[in-house]
């Protein structure tokens, strides 16, 4: 019976274990490395653009302040000084229709030098009123030809002119009482006939 098994188990086809049912555990582990790796490689370059990005909006948000810190500034007064207005004109109404003509004191101004002799146009203040918490002075009144009444600012936040014009005026380059020259730069309203004005001098 073996003599004539054996012939017969020999022609049976043998069934091996297939080689592409399941990979070997080593080439297994070799490519879940390898696919995080990739994984780790997207995830650091998705995180360099996004700090390359950030760098770079912070350096024009930068730039764009630097090459713009002057009209920030100036509008920002502009902002402040438009609700004291009544500060001003405090000042402003006593001179607008009553404008010395000599040295003096005026309520509310204080005592004064009248320059140029004999017809002044400008009163240089000798106790200059504070107008902003004692971070902004009237160091000067001068009056313009159409009547305007021009504030000289000093202190803290001074610097620049607060002006009082009446309809038909507007603020200009002009040559002061001290024979000082004064070149418009720029100006912008505050509102009821008061302007904001920057010159060159």
């Amino acid at each position: 019976v073996v003599s004539l098994l054996v012939p017969l188990l020999r022609t049976l086809p043998v069934r091996r274990p297939s080689l592409t049912g399941r990979k070997p555990a080593g080439r297994e582990l070799a490519e879940r490395e390898l696919e995080r790796g990739k994984l780790e490689s997207a995830g650091q370059r998705s995180r360099s653009l996004a700090t390359l990005f950030i760098a770079t909006a912070f350096v024009a948000c930068w730039f764009g302040l630097a090459a713009n810190f002057s009209e920030i500034t100036w509008q920002g007064k502009r902002a402040r000084l438009a609700y004291r207005l009544d500060r001003f004109e405090s000042v402003a109404e006593r001179l607008r229709h009553s404008w010395p003509n000599q040295d003096g004191d005026v309520a509310g101004v204080g005592p004064f030098m009248a320059y140029p002799f004999g017809e002044p146009s400008v009163l240089v203040l000798l106790s200059p009123p504070p107008l902003l918490e004692g971070r902004l002075y009237v160091s000067a009144v001068q009056r313009g030809e159409e009547g305007a009444i021009k504030l000289e600012l000093s202190g803290h936040e001074g610097g620049d002119w607060a002006e009082w014009h009446p309809p038909a005026s507007r603020p200009r380059s002009f040559v002061g009482g001290l024979r000082d020259p004064h070149q418009l730069k720029s100006a912008t309203s505050l509102g009821e006939g008061w302007f904001l004005v920057r010159y060159e001098t």
